[in-house]
């Protein structure tokens, strides 16, 4: 009897055991549909979940800053949101940041409107299927942080599915951390991109990097998706390999050493420079999607914000009034 019963005690130990181990491993940010209970700055770990669904932490240390609650508009039955930021640092200064947002239940009669892939972007890959959204997006974004202003690449990738599904991230990258300090948002244009193929080289990495964590993303929307969806991303340390103002930048997927990039307009795409034919574009000049009142107002910003001097400021406004 005796036997029987530490049997009995080793083997609900073993059990207590395994479910400590798996609450320690698998944790959801918004339990009950309440918000995390974290302190800035506490470290994100691998299967940390919202909604259930599994975020993108690459092997690194991801650090949460904040967390708000919502609510879907439009139906008596409302879907609660969940938004989840959280920050990378290296060196002691930013990397990135990212932003995921998303269903904390379903609604079998629910379905989400918008467009994200509408208005005009630096680029864009939309994958939508019906009512289905799944798209990708990258922008460049003066932001303050701090007493600056620093120059964010965004990547916003938004999937959303059937009985009220919803995926969506924003990956932030300074791009002071990829070797290009004290650039602008003028500088990340398609124009820009054009004139650097320093930068265009840069842009065309981060463009790969992101269409893998977009079909990472695409797969969560199945009823049956894995928690490991964004294994086959790359590590933001893979992405930033080899970046630097010291450095010759070169895509992973492309081995000529020798090899340079140059953005073809008409294509909107980062090409291998003689790789294949560029065709001309009808366009007079390309304005990244913008007016020229908006490009105006844009430049007077980086001026009164200190980023550019008056001589650079005057002679931007010159060209962008060459568009009219």
């Amino acid at each position: 009897m005796k036997i029987a019963c530490e049997k009995n005690i080793v083997k609900w130990l073993l059990i207590l055991g395994s479910l400590i181990v798996f609450s320690v491993q698998a944790r959801e940010l918004f339990d009950d549909g309440k918000k995390p209970t974290l302190t800035q700055g506490q470290s994100i770990l691998s299967d940390d979940t919202i909604g259930g669904y599994p975020i993108y932490v690459g092997g690194e240390i991801w650090r949460f800053e904040d967390a708000t609650l919502s609510g879907s508009t439009g139906s008596a039955d409302s879907i609660p949101l969940g938004l989840f930021r959280m920050r990378l640092s290296g060196n002691g200064s930013l990397t990135a940041y990212q932003g995921v947002q998303a269903n904390l239940r379903s609604n079998s009669s629910s379905h989400w409107s918008g467009s994200p892939c509408s208005g005009g972007h630096l680029y864009m890959r939309n994958k939508a299927r019906g009512k289905n959204d799944n798209c990708l997006t990258i922008d460049a974004v003066s932001t303050q942080i701090g007493s600056q202003y620093r120059t964010l690449i965004n990547v916003h990738v938004t999937e959303t599915g059937s009985s009220g599904k919803y995926y969506s991230a924003i990956v932030s990258f300074d791009a002071e951390s990829f070797g290009f300090p004290g650039s602008t948002v003028i500088e990340w244009n398609k124009n820009g991109l054009q004139d650097d193929k320093k930068r265009a080289t840069a842009f065309s990495k981060i463009t790969a990097w992101a269409e893998k964590y977009q079909d990472a993303a695409e797969t969560l929307m199945d009823y049956n998706y894995s928690k490991d969806a964004f294994a086959n991303v790359p590590t933001i340390s893979a992405l930033m390999a080899n970046f630097g103002p010291q450095s010759d930048i070169k895509p992973q997927s492309i081995s000529n050493a020798e090899d340079t990039y140059v953005y073809c307009k008409s294509t909107k795409k980062v090409i291998v420079e003689g790789s294949e034919k560029c065709p001309p574009s009808d366009e007079k000049k390309d304005t990244g999607g913008k007016s020229v009142e908006q490009r105006m107002q844009d430049l007077k910003r980086l001026f009164d914000s200190g980023l550019i001097d008056k001589e650079l400021y005057q002679k931007k406004q010159e060209d962008i009034l060459k568009l009219l």
